[in-house]
């Protein structure tokens, strides 16, 4: 599993529900709990704020 779903799911948050709380698509998240994508700067800051997580973890999810 990886850093953004398991963040999500200690908030307890669906892919759905993360995607409308941060102002992406469902896709995306989906994409990126994949590892086929990574957010813009942007949404990793809304990302991380609304899980409570570093925005590195997003920017650089390998480390």
């Amino acid at each position: 599993m990886n850093t953004l779903k398991e963040a999500r799911k200690r908030k307890g948050l669906t892919q759905s529900q993360l995607a409308v709380e941060c102002g992406c698509s469902q896709g995306w998240i989906v994409q990126m709990e994949q590892g086929k994508g990574l957010p813009s700067p942007d949404l990793a800051k809304r990302i991380a704020e609304t899980l409570q997580i570093p925005v590195m973890t997003l920017l650089f999810p390998n480390g």
